[in-house]
């Protein structure tokens, strides 16, 4: 059962990330958007992710997006060096909401009609 309160919106495997652990800096992508989270993907392995709290700063649609979020889980690659990341964004910058929102894929009009059968 998941626990979420947002939906997830597909971003593909373009949209980079800086992060930081406030020790060092990382980079990654950006997997996933909602209102209040993010999934990256391709996070150097030696970032602590049991810091707390890690700064993200995400460039997209024209505008710099800086956020403090919080690790909520990581998964490791079998064999590679990197890590997945879910994060809670704890100050949700300004322009975010439009952002995510104009994400959104768009839903196709529903033809409440279209399965009624008229017959005598």
């Amino acid at each position: 059962m998941e626990k979420r309160r947002h939906n997830r919106i597909m971003m593909g495997d373009c949209l980079a990330v800086d992060l930081s652990d406030g020790n060092g800096f990382f980079t990654g992508v950006v997997r996933d958007i909602s209102l209040n989270g993010m999934r990256l993907v391709d996070v150097s392995k030696k970032i602590n992710v049991r810091s707390g709290r890690l700064t993200v700063v995400m460039s997209a649609g024209g505008k710099n997006f800086k956020m403090t979020t919080k690790p909520k889980w990581y998964s490791e690659k079998v064999q590679g060096k990197s890590i997945g990341i879910g994060v809670e964004i704890l100050n949700v910058p300004p322009g975010w909401t439009e952002f995510v929102m104009k994400n959104e894929p768009q839903s196709r009009d529903v033809d409440v009609w279209s399965k009624v059968s008229v017959r005598n």
